[in-house]
């Protein structure tokens, strides 16, 4: 533990928008939940709209770049579990209008989705705990600008989790555990666009301004 300020202090944006999200995503799976009868199952309006609005981006803006290495690597995996866990509940959009037999094989097939949150929701608070610990144990970090490269790089990390979690019709289940390597490199597409570099092997481009921040594309699918 450092005595005085340390690099907890400026994750403290980070784990209120993390305590944040955890109590929404929960309670959007309590609504889901209560979609599920003896005999069938069926989502409400208010229930599809709760899914729709679980957003991430709280989190994204929330991290800071240039953080040490060890401590990054522990926010990432605490973002990709919070976002696995919100990207299961996604599964129920595909049966948003339907009444679905307890039975069928979209139940099954249903409940098989919405069960790939649950291994990042067992782990989450240990992770988080020990998140939290390791920035008490850390001097802070030197803080760098919003515009700056460090502060690119968190956020593409934090796109490819999220890519991985919910793209390509993904619906969780992915939890970072290894840092994703990163490099930067410009070139061109197959279409003359500017690329930035890759991640994970796959190309990126990372575009700023100062309204909207770091807008990531990636060119999965």
């Amino acid at each position: 533990m450092v005595h005085g300020p340390s690099a907890g202090d400026q994750l403290a944006g980070f784990f209120a928008a993390a305590g944040r999200v955890d109590r929404q995503i929960s309670a959007t799976a309590a609504l889901v939940n209560s979609g599920f009868g003896a005999q069938s199952i069926a989502f409400t309006p208010d229930t599809a709209a709760a899914v729709l609005a679980l957003d991430l981006r709280s989190l994204v803006v929330a991290m800071p770049g240039a953080m040490p290495a060890v401590l990054q690597r522990q926010v990432l995996l605490v973002f990709s579990e919070l976002t696995s866990r919100g990207d299961a509940l996604k599964a129920i959009l595909e049966y948003q209008h339907e009444q679905i037999p307890r039975d069928s094989a979209s139940a099954r097939f249903l409940i098989r989705n919405l069960g790939q949150g649950a291994p990042a929701a067992a782990r989450y608070p240990a992770d988080l705990a020990a998140t939290r610990r390791l920035a008490a144990s850390l001097s802070p970090f030197a803080a760098v600008a919003p515009d700056a490269r460090a502060s690119a790089a968190i956020a593409v990390q934090a796109h490819y989790i999220i890519g991985m979690n919910g793209g390509c019709a993904s619906t969780g289940g992915w939890i970072e555990t290894t840092p994703i390597p990163l490099v930067w490199k410009h070139g061109v597409d197959f279409m003359g666009q500017r690329t930035d570099g890759t991640i994970g092997g796959i190309i990126f481009r990372a575009d700023y301004t100062s309204a909207s921040g770091w807008q990531i594309f990636i060119n999965a699918c």
